[in-house]
């Protein structure tokens, strides 16, 4: 997928955003590696290690909610709810995660520090990575998918987007929506006009002074993750950039 521009600061990230208004039709994804495609989990696990065969797609999902049930508070109430939460658990799916808050987006394409000894561990897997990330900027005019007409996530046949409930906090906190697609092995960019998403390059050398200002705007781990798990891991990060400094 083309880039349509770099975002080398904050304020060429505000001149992307400048005029969004928050009517649900404009959608964010960051991510931390520029090369990846816009191809959801599952669709990267590939067939040689999710086979067609008894664990599949299908039969991950359904053990999932069999053996859930007992470990969440209240269950979700139905399969589009189930898969959300999966999502956000680490199981493959065919969802693809989005923001409707940008700044959210760009902190998750930033969040990750890429020194010279992680770019270096990049590079072993691919040797031309040069430690950029990417920020999505994804409109669609089309409703929300209604979950009370379409039942079956994993046979639903067209690209939508899928506005969770707050199954969890960091769903809330990371204003959370999916897109979903039939084939979960193609990138989404392949199933749109071509309009419909830009994809804007952040040079490595830009990340560190971005995910600052971001912190000015109270969008850090803490926030994102509004959880001990985030606040430990947000207070940590300080830690270490003071010993640095």
């Amino acid at each position: 997928m083309e880039f349509s521009g770099e975002i080398n600061s904050f304020d060429d990230f505000r001149a992307v955003v400048r005029g969004v208004t928050p009517d649900e039709r404009y959608f964010f994804r960051g991510e931390g590696r520029d090369y990846y495609s816009l191809i959801p989990k599952v669709g990267r696990v590939g067939k040689s290690l999710l086979p067609l065969a008894y664990y599949d797609e299908k039969t991950i999902f359904e053990r999932f909610k069999n053996q859930a049930v007992g470990l969440v508070g209240s269950s979700p109430l139905n399969e589009w709810e189930w898969l959300a939460l999966a999502q956000h658990h680490g199981l493959p799916t065919r969802l693809l995660d989005w923001s409707t808050n940008p700044l959210v987006a760009l902190y998750f394409a930033v969040a990750e520090p890429m020194g010279n000894v992680d770019l270096k561990k990049e590079q072993i897997a691919v040797s031309t990575y040069q430690g950029d990330a990417a920020f999505y900027f994804l409109t669609i005019k089309s409703a929300f998918i209604d979950t009370s007409v379409v039942r079956k996530p994993l046979a639903h046949k067209y690209v939508g987007v899928f506005k969770p409930p707050h199954v969890t906090n960091r769903i809330r906190a990371q204003s959370g929506v999916f897109t979903i697609q039939p084939d979960p092995h193609e990138p989404l960019n392949n199933r749109l006009k071509s309009r419909a998403i830009r994809k804007y390059r952040i040079p490595c050398a830009a990340r560190e002074e971005i995910r600052r200002e971001l912190r000015l705007f109270g969008v850090h781990q803490a926030s994102i993750y509004p959880d001990l798990d985030g606040l430990a891991g947000y207070l940590q990060s300080m830690l270490v950039e003071r010993q640095i400094s």
